[in-house]
Formats: structure tokens, C-alpha cells, sequence
């Protein structure tokens, strides 16, 4: 008998009961099963496995269509999936600060138009959106994946039944297609997942072999073993393949890369395997099991927004209590979906006066008025904040006594803290107070594999005085106050900004972005500084990052060096170099605690200052040099106390993430930035 024709509900639903259950501990214990990510690969090869079952049986019988296959997706999928997204909405709504609104409404709506994959690689390499709090539909880029799949293998089938008639052909051409688009997604999600390590994770085509694999599966006709204790052996070498998987494999590694190939294998394994009889059959066979399985989907849609808004609605973390909490809540929840939502709609999309099209109308419809409305909503609350933030601005001045740095001046007598309500910027606006309310329209973003410069002038002003700022996401920061300084001193500032690039020979091994296009845009750009009239160079970076030093050489001096040997280039060029040491570490979830303070000082909310700075090799490399024209700006002692590292000073919240500044206070260190540029810029012979 064929696997084609073989029922395998028991199995399947184990392995769906097995995917769910380690994907919600991982995200809950992330600690304790830090693979549990692999739970969404062994989804995508049972969705592979049995679509393609579903799709040649179709073929087989004479019954394909195109428009009927969408329809039973639809029906089986998508009401539960916009239940739930519409309850995420209002829980956003209820409990999520306003400043992060924007950014989680706009994903509301991409996971409702099944896009949010090709979101979250895209603000995966924004160096401004880097650090954003996952949001409660983050989970439905694996189902946006898994939807794109189910939108696109049809499509590849028909012009297969079109040039063969017969169903063993159609099999056949199948199976070579198949194989064909596997082996390109393999190598695709090979070289992508060392190249683009972080956006490439979340891409369709990196994920596409995984579903090929099950595919390939169903359609392959293979005998199923006859011994059934050898049928026990593979499922078991599969079962131990994804616990392995879940418990050996952790975010740092190159992932999905060759890495996927064992939750991907293991799984397959335990399809083919097909166990009928023993103790495996007997525990797969448990109710508990068969039940997770049946609501697996309905579990996967629930526990992720419950993780994210429980804590928001608690305004407290999630302990040990909170969290079994939000089982029994996702289990409870996942239950009466199944009952009272996937099944009803499945059940009516068999009856024979169902019309495969009104599925199709109704989704376009429900799912375009959900992207419609959210798209409106993300841009008129963006729009409002950025406003809001603009007019405090405006109101502002930014070299006040006792506002923010200017409050930790030695001898300074300043007035206890502001209440919560008089803090700048206001907490609920502190995510959103970053670089881009500053930079220009005309401006382009990088992306990861940007080699190419894209110098941004910060004001129209044209001067003698032409200042570069350039770096990471750490030296973007201070775009705020170089702006300021810009229109006060009628100094021409341009920024370099490419997000985990430092301005420097070394490279990172920890990059977001290719190590060669790194390379390349750092080269690229100091050439365009040394050739282009470039008076000043101001960088920063971020610290406690880990470096690509070559075997034997020692970490710090390898970073230590890339810094001394471009800004020697710089100086014997005579361009001087302004290094700003890096902010201090604040707590996680800062803005959030601060919200939550009860102290009137916020020490609550600081960090140790132990904890806090991390290695910072430009001080190092500052020395090294020992050159007049490059110096550092280090604003620790601004920071810190002996102690502590604070969260307000001067009643401006210093951080809008867990390691940027906020525009304000980064705003109030413009008059130490401005000392120490004016000392750099008095030491340029003309």
C-alpha cells in the first residue's frame, strides 16, 4: 500500500501535537529548550507532505482545481487566523504603549494579507526597528510562509496536468520539478543563512525546501516498511531527531541552513515510518496526544499574543504562575476555536452546495479590509507620535540646566526627579523618539547587502566646516544633535549610517549583514570622506559585540587595530577623527519599567554599572594612536554614578530600547559634543 493512500491522521497529529508543544516552551522557557524554534520546520514538512497527498489524489480522481483547493485553505485557515488577529488588535489597542502602536497595528494587517515574513525581514535589517519589541503577530510569519506555499503549488501543478494526461506522468514531472526547486531552495537557504543570517531567516525561498521535502514524500509511491518493529525504529530515530533538535540547536547557530536538515530528516522519518503497533503506537495514540494534535493550529494562533499582551495587560513579567497561566488560557482558548470555528467552517465548505469562489470572495474581502484599515491606522498613529515629538520639540530647550546631561554636571543643584507625567519624552512616546524624525525625506535607508554609501546632508546648509558622522546604528544616534549643532554653528553635517557596520577595519562575527558588504561600504565611504572636502570625522559604535579576529590574534586588539589603522588613514590625511565612547546597557524592557515605577529617583529602573558598560575598543584605539587629531568624547561619568547606570536624568528617560539613546537626551549631550568638536576642528591646518 502507498503512503498516498495510507491514513495517517494518528501520525501526523502526533508530530503536530510534538511541534506545538516544544514551540510554546521555547517561547516561554527559552532557556530550558533553546531549539524549540524547529517545532514551525516539522509544520512546514507536514504541510508539504500532506497538500501534496491532497493535490495528486485530486489528480488522480480527476478533481483538481485550482479555485477549489484555495477554498478548502481558506475554509480550514483563515477564520480561526482572523479571529484571533482581530482580538490581537483590540488587545493592542488596550494594553500596548502608543509608541509601539505603529509598528504592531502595520503587522496586524500583514499578517492578515499573509505577508509578515517579508516584514520582519525587512525591519530585521533596519537599525532603527532592530531592537523593536516582538510583537503579538510575529508568530504568523510561519504562517505566512506556509500560505504562500499553499497560494503557489497548485500553480506549479497545472501546467504538469496540462502537458501530461496521465496521472503516473503527472506524478513523475512532479517529482522532478520537485526536486528540482528543492535542491535550489536548499542551496538558497544555505548560502543566504551565512550571508543574511538574520532577515534571510524569515524568506520564502530559504523555507521552501522544507515543504518540497515533504512533498517529495507523498508523491515518491515508497513502500512502507513491513516489520513493524522496524517502523518503530524510524520513528523513533525521528522523535529523537526533533527532541535533539530542540534541545541541542540555538539561535546563534547559522539557522535554517544545514542545520534544518535534522528536524526536517527526523521528521520525514517518522511519516514514512507509520507506526502501527507497540508502546510508540500505543503514546502516539493517547488522547492528550490526538487532542494537542487536533488543536495545534488554534494552540500556535493563541499562545503567542497571550505571551506578548498578558504581561502588558499585568504590567508585570511573566513568572513561573503567569505562564502556566497562559497555557491553560492558550489551551482553553485553542479548544473552542477548534470546536466552535475550524470545524464548523471546514464542515460547510464540504457541503455540496458550497461555492468554492464565495470562499475566495469572502477572504478577499475580510483580509483586504483588515490590511486596508490597519495600513490607515499604523500611519495616522505614526504620523501623530512623530507630530507630537515635533511639538515637544519645538517647545524645548535642549541646553536648560538640569535637563538630562546637564543635570550629572559636577556641581550641579537640580530638583528631585518629575513625576512619571512630566518625563521627556513621555513614556508612551520613548520608542518612537529615534533618528528618523530627524533625517531628511530625501534620505535613503542602507539595507544589509548595501555596499554602496548613501550620504544624507542633515540640513540644507552649505559651509566651510564639512562634518561626517558616520557608523552603525550607535553613531546614527547622535544625528539629533548633530543636527542641532548643524543649524547653530553653520556646519554642513552628513551621515553615513549602515546599521551593524562599525566605521572600521575589523569586522564583526557576530553582523547582521554580509561581512564583504560591510567591508566594502566602510571602504566605499572613507574614500568619499578623504576625496570630498571633509573636515571632521565623528564616530561611534556599538559595544560588547563579538569580532571575526583570525585565529590566534586576541579579540580586543584585533578591534582595537581596525580602529587605529583607518583613522590614521584620516589623520595623515589630515582629517581628524571625534570617537564617541558607547551609551551604558540599561535593564530589558526599560521604558517599561519606568512606566511602572514606583520610586520617585527611578532607581528601580538603573542598571549596575558592572552590568552595564561593556567592551568599548575605541578608548583602547583613542590611545593607541596617540594622536592629537583623533580624541574621544566619553560620557560614562554622564551616565553612571560609581554604581549605577540611570534611566532618567534630569527628567529625560535616557534610553528608548535596550541599547539606543532617545533623541532628547541624546540632544542634551550636544554642548560636550560641540566642545570637543571645536577643539578638533581648531587643530586642521588649511
Amino acid at each position: 500500500m502507498s503512503i498516498l493512500k495510507k491514513d495517517l491522521r494518528k501520525d501526523i497529529q502526533a508530530l503536530r501535537a510534538v511541534a506545538v508543544v516544544i514551540v510554546v516552551i521555547f517561547h516561554l522557557w527559552p532557556n530550558r529548550l533553546p531549539g524549540g524554534f524547529v517545532g514551525v520546520d516539522v509544520f512546514f514538512v507536514i504541510s508539504g507532505f500532506l497538500i501534496t497527498q491532497h493535490l495528486l489524489r485530486e489528480v488522480q480522481s480527476g478533481s483538481f482545481g485550482v479555485i477549489k483547493f484555495w477554498a478548502r485553505r481558506i475554509r480550514r485557515l483563515l477564520p480561526a487566523a482572523i479571529l484571533v488577529l482581530l482580538v490581537t488588535l483590540a488587545g493592542i489597542l488596550l494594553f500596548a504603549p502608543r509608541s509601539i502602536w505603529p509598528m504592531w497595528i502595520a503587522e496586524v494587517g500583514a499578517s492578515a494579507a499573509y505577508f509578515e515574513n517579508w516584514l520582519l525581514a525587512a525591519s530585521s535589517v533596519d537599525y532603527l526597528a532592530a531592537d523593536n519589541s516582538p510583537s503579538p503577530t510575529q508568530h504568523f510569519w510561519s504562517l505566512s510562509v506556509e500560505e504562500q506555499f499553499y497560494f503557489a503549488l497548485p500553480l506549479l501543478l497545472l501546467p504538469i496536468i496540462f502537458l501530461f494526461k496521465n496521472s503516473a506522468k503527472v506524478r513523475t514531472a512532479f517529482i522532478v520539478m520537485m526536486s528540482t526547486l528543492v535542491l535550489a531552495s536548499f542551496i538558497t537557504s544555505v548560502v543566504l543563512s551565512f550571508t543574511e543570517p538574520v532577515s534571510s531567516y524569515f524568506f520564502t525561498q530559504v523555507r521552501a525546501w522544507q515543504f518540497g521535502a515533504g512533498a517529495l514524500l507523498a508523491a515518491a509511491l515508497i513502500k512502507p516498511l513491513s516489520s513493524g518493529m522496524a517502523r518503530n525504529t524510524l520513528a523513533i530515530i525521528g522523535f529523537a531527531g526533533i527532541a535533539f533538535s530542540a534541545l541541542y540547536i540555538q539561535g546563534s547557530f547559522v539557522y535554517p541552513g544545514f542545520w534544518a536538515l535534522i528536524p526536517t530528516i527526523a521528521t520525514l522519518l517518522v511519516i514514512y515510518a507509520q507506526v502501527s503497533s507497540g508502546w510508540l503506537d500505543r503514546l502516539t495514540s493517547l488522547k492528550p496526544v490526538q487532542f494537542l494534535g487536533d488543536v495545534s493550529y488554534s494552540l500556535y494562533l493563541w499562545h503567542w499574543p497571550l505571551i506578548i499582551l498578558f504581561p502588558l495587560a499585568l504590567a508585570s513579567e511573566l513568572g513561573t504562575t503567569q505562564k502556566l497561566v497562559v497555557i491553560a488560557l492558550s489551551l482553553l482558548l485553542a479548544f473552542l476555536t477548534y470546536r466552535f470555528i475550524e470545524q464548523p467552517f471546514i464542515k460547510k465548505g464540504r457541503m455540496p452546495k458550497a461555492k468554492p469562489r464565495n470562499a475566495i470572495a469572502l477572504m478577499l474581502v475580510g483580509c483586504g479590509s483588515i490590511l486596508v484599515a490597519t495600513s490607515a491606522m499604523a500611519s495616522a498613529t505614526s504620523q501623530a507620535i512623530q507630530d507630537e515629538l515635533r511639538a515637544l520639540d519645538s517647545n524645548t530647550s535642549f541646553v536648560a540646566p538640569c535637563l538630562g546631561a546637564a543635570a550629572a554636571e559636577d556641581g550641579a543643584v537640580c530638583p528631585p526627579p518629575p513625576t512619571i507625567e512630566n518625563l521627556r519624552p513621555p513614556t508612551e512616546l520613548a520608542s518612537q523618539d529615534n533618528p528618523s524624525l530627524f533625517m531628511p525625506s530625501s534620505c535613503q535607508g542602507t539595507i544589509a547587502t548595501d555596499s554602496v554609501p548613501k550620504p544624507c546632508a542633515l540640513t540644507p546648509i552649505q559651509s566651510d566646516i564639512k562634518i561626517a558622522l558616520i557608523g552603525d546604528s550607535h553613531a546614527a544616534q547622535f544625528v539629533a544633535p548633530m543636527t542641532d549643532l548643524s543649524n547653530k554653528n553653520s556646519w554642513q553635517v552628513v551621515s553615513f549610517s549602515k546599521g551593524a557596520c562599525p566605521f572600521s577595519y575589523g569586522l564583526r562575527t557576530s553582523n547582521t549583514v554580509p561581512p564583504e558588504a560591510c567591508r566594502n561600504w566602510v571602504a566605499a565611504a572613507l574614500e568619499i570622506i578623504k576625496t570630498q572636502g571633509f573636515d571632521l570625522v565623528i564616530t561611534s559604535q556599538v559595544s560588547g559585540v563579538t569580532w571575526a579576529a583570525p585565529a590566534g590574534e586576541n579579540q580586543r586588539e584585533y578591534a582595537k587595530q581596525g580602529l587605529v589603522s583607518i583613522w590614521k588613514e584620516l589623520n595623515d590625511s589630515s582629517i581628524p577623527v571625534l570617537a564617541i565612547q558607547d551609551n551604558p546597557r540599561p535593564i530589558k524592557a526599560v521604558v517599561q519599567c519606568i512606566e511602572r515605577n514606583n520610586d520617585t529617583d527611578y532607581s528601580a529602573c538603573a542598571n549596575e554599572r558592572a552590568t552595564a558598560l561593556l567592551f568599548d575598543p575605541q578608548r583602547a584605539a583613542v590611545e593607541k594612536l596617540n594622536n592629537p587629531r583623533t580624541r574621544i568624547a566619553d560620557f560614562t561619568n554622564t551616565y553612571c554614578d560609581s554604581k549605577t547606570c540611570k534611566a532618567v536624568i534630569g527628567g529625560v528617560i535616557v534610553n528608548r530600547d535596550e541599547n539606543h539613546l532617545t533623541n532628547t537626551f541624546a540632544r542634551t549631550l550636544a554642548p560636550y559634543l560641540e566642545r570637543d568638536i571645536k577643539v578638533l576642528l581648531g587643530s586642521i591646518t588649511r
